[in-house]
């Protein structure tokens, strides 16, 4: 058994640490550096020791510890300075020091919404991959054992993201799915999302109460930000219809059947699709039915996704003699220009209208 540190050996840590990092980041970064140093913690990343190393960087006369790093973190470890409890990851906490709750999102732009909501409240992650398809998406075991201290998962449900289910009873969190509390169009399309108004007025309520269920202390500013995110998604609304006013053709194909609420909404015409399904092309006659529709539709644009093949969609584009563009469903917080839900509907706005341009 390791016999506790002396109090000049304790005294000395303190005093490193105190001026070799701020109060605030101490014990995050040493536990980081420790964990990773004696292998005992699989959930500590590099990001720790990166961090420690760029304040160690930036003060002097600390500039040359960095190279004593690792035995430094030994020597703690030893002397009983760090215990295998500080390993684990610890919930982020508020300025009271309560741990904030974690709310898990299935696909990213209701996790920005969700995010915008909860400010400071909670913490919002999205469990949906950058560059995946909800609908072929299966979360991995190890995703489904891993305990997220999630205590809600919110789903988009209407067959987007039926995997959420089984997460949120895995990780045993409250499972609110906003579909069911509204109307679906297009033979139960679940692509709510991508129109302005309907998220307004439809989905921000049941995010504002979920969220206000699971932190009841922040009501008040929960529902302050959710009247002025609503305010914002009308002005949005008003900036989309703007941009795409002067387009010529309104008539377009998408690579699947995510467009139909955001078209019907700018009075625009999703005539039809490369993927009518998850995972499924049109067959050889399906793929000349389009074409001839979009003839006599008068398409001129069509459109490819980053989350499906883009092969298709080229291919019909040369038949058509159609401009080709890019419209993308999710985004994501590290895509750029695509990195809010706002930004997204932006970037569809000015890709539809820049296509659609007579």
């Amino acid at each position: 058994m390791v016999k506790s540190p002396s109090a000049a050996t304790t005294r000395w840590f303190r005093t490193a640490v105190t001026r070799t990092t701020s109060t605030r980041g101490t014990c995050i970064i040493i536990m980081a550096t420790t964990a990773m140093t004696t292998g005992r913690c699989k959930s500590s990343g590099s990001d720790g020791l990166h961090e420690l190393s760029g304040r160690i960087r930036r003060g002097p006369p600390w500039r040359s510890f960095s190279r004593w790093q690792p035995v430094l973190c030994l020597f703690l470890a030893a002397a009983g300075l760090l215990s295998v409890e500080g390993c684990r990851e610890r919930p982020a906490t508020g300025r009271g020091g309560a741990a904030r709750p974690v709310v898990a999102v299935t696909i990213f732009p209701i996790g920005d919404l969700v995010r915008v909501l909860a400010g400071p409240a909670a913490d919002v992650t999205v469990i949906l991959p950058a560059g995946a398809s909800p609908a072929t998406f299966e979360p991995a075991p190890d995703l489904v054992r891993r305990s997220t201290g999630a205590r809600l998962v919110v789903a988009v449900g209407g067959g987007a993201d039926d995997w959420a289910s089984d997460l949120a009873r895995a990780w045993g969190a409250k499972l609110v799915v906003l579909t069911p509390q509204l109307t679906l169009e297009y033979g139960n399309n679940p692509h709510v999302w991508l129109d302005p108004i309907l998220v307004r007025d439809g989905i921000l309520p049941q995010l504002t109460g979920a969220l206000i269920a699971v932190v009841p202390a922040a009501e008040g500013a929960i529902r302050a930000r959710a009247v002025a995110c609503g305010e914002s998604l009308t002005a949005l609304d008003r900036e989309i219809r703007a941009t795409l006013s002067a387009v010529g053709s309104r008539a377009f194909v998408a690579t699947h059947p995510a467009w139909p609420y955001f078209a019907a909404r700018y009075d625009l015409r999703q005539v039809g699709v490369l993927y009518p399904a998850p995972g499924r092309e049109l067959s050889p006659r399906g793929l000349a039915a389009l074409v001839d529709q979009a003839r006599r539709a008068g398409v001129h644009a069509v459109f490819t996704e980053p989350q499906l093949g883009e092969t298709v969609a080229q291919a019909l584009a040369e038949e058509l003699g159609a401009r080709i563009g890019m419209l993308d469903p999710l985004g994501g917080p590290a895509v750029a220009g695509r990195d809010s839900y706002q930004a997204l509907l932006r970037f569809n706005a000015r890709a539809l209208a820049e296509a659609l341009r007579g």
